[in-house]
C-alpha cells in the first residue's frame, strides 16, 4: 500500500499498464547525440512547444529572457531555445526545467489516466531496436511525478505483470501538468496554432 503521506498529499490517478509497457529507448546522451537528436524538443510545424506554469515562466524569463504568449514559449524557429546542436537540453540540470518537459513522454488524458503522449509514439525512440518498457527506461520522469517510493511501488507492480492500477501523484506535479495540459487543450479548441500537434486529449 502507498505510504500515508502519499495518501494524504498525493492525487490518485489511474495508471494504464499497457501504456507503461510500450517500448522506448532510454533517453540518454549517447542515444540523443547519435540517433534521435532531441526530436521531442522541436516541432515539425511550429515553434511553440513548451507550455509552463506561471512560476516556471517567471523563473525561465528571469534566467534566460524567454518570452511567452498565452502561456506558451515563443521560439524563433521550430526547436526549443534550450536545445543544443547535439540535441541535448541546455537547461536539463538547471533546476528550472519545466515539469511538463521532465514528465515526457507521460501524460494524464482527459479521464485522468496516466498514458503515453501520442506525439512521442511518432518519434524514432518508440519501438527502436533495443527498446525497453517505458516505465523502466524513463523512470526518472515517473519519479518527478510520483516520487521515488511510489515509483518503486509502481515498477514492482508492473514487473509482476499487474493490470491497470491506482497510483498517487505528487500534488505539485499534478497541479502543474494538469494546468499545462489544460492550456494546450483550450488553445487547440480555440484553433490556436501554438497547440497544433503538441497536445493529446
Amino acid at each position: 500500500m502507498p505510504q500515508d503521506n502519499l495518501l494524504n498529499d498525493g492525487v490518485a490517478v489511474k495508471v494504464s499498464a499497457a501504456s507503461m509497457r510500450l517500448k522506448f529507448m532510454p533517453c540518454v546522451p549517447e542515444y540523443i547525440t547519435t540517433r534521435c537528436n532531441g526530436r521531442c524538443c522541436q516541432s515539425a510545424q511550429y515553434g511553440h512547444l513548451i507550455a509552463a506554469s506561471p512560476d516556471e515562466r517567471a523563473a525561465l524569463t528571469e534566467a534566460f529572457g524567454w518570452q511567452w504568449e498565452g502561456g506558451f514559449l515563443v521560439c524563433e524557429g521550430k526547436a526549443c531555445p534550450a536545445k543544443q546542436e547535439n540535441g541535448l537540453c541546455g537547461i536539463h540540470y538547471s533546476g528550472i526545467k519545466p515539469i511538463s518537459c521532465w514528465a515526457a513522454p507521460f501524460m494524464l488524458n482527459t479521464s485522468g489516466t496516466l498514458v503515453i503522449r501520442n506525439r512521442h509514439k511518432m518519434l524514432v525512440c518508440y519501438k527502436d531496436e533495443g527498446g525497453e518498457p517505458v516505465y523502466q527506461c524513463r523512470r526518472d520522469s515517473l519519479e518527478m511525478l510520483f516520487g521515488k517510493e511510489e515509483t518503486d511501488r509502481m515498477c514492482m507492480l508492473l514487473d509482476a505483470g499487474a493490470g491497470d492500477f491506482t497510483a498517487y501523484m505528487l500534488r505539485a506535479a499534478y497541479d502543474t501538468i494538469t494546468y499545462v495540459d489544460d492550456l494546450r487543450r483550450k488553445a487547440r479548441k480555440a484553433g490556436s496554432r501554438e497547440a497544433v500537434g503538441s497536445v493529446d486529449v
